[in-house]
């Protein structure tokens, strides 16, 4: 239902230690993004724990640490993206800074909150926080 490319690693990696075996690059990477995902507890968390692993790591956390999570993510929150962009905060007069991804977060969690919101709607969270 999920495709993945290290179908191995994910069947694998539910019987035991792979720390002997040699992996690739991408291989340890799956491995090491999925020990660093720690308990998620919500919406956000889990998007923000999922949002940039491999379908490997995702799914190997369904079936060793929390499978509600991983099909929450799978099925339903990566479909979720905000439409505003940095341009878009530009326009409203703030300045490139860090700022900018604490924006974008904010803007996620609501989005996340009533995935039903435009892009104007975004744009007036944004407005309601500067």
């Amino acid at each position: 239902e999920y495709p993945v490319e290290n179908v191995w690693l994910v069947y694998a990696g539910c019987i035991g230690d792979l720390s002997r075996l040699p992996l690739t690059k991408i291989e340890q990477k799956i491995l090491d993004d999925f020990n660093a995902i720690g308990e998620l507890k919500n919406d956000f968390e889990i998007y923000k724990a999922f949002e940039k692993v491999s379908t490997e790591t995702i799914l190997l956390y369904l079936i060793l640490k929390n499978k509600f999570a991983s099909k929450r993510y799978l099925e339903t929150l990566s479909k979720i993206k905000i439409e505003i962009s940095g341009e878009d905060l530009l326009k409203l007069g703030l300045k490139p800074s860090k700022k900018f991804s604490e924006i974008f977060d904010y803007v996620l969690l609501k989005k996340l909150e009533n995935p039903e919101l435009s892009k104007e709607d975004e744009i007036n969270i944004v407005r309601g926080i500067i």
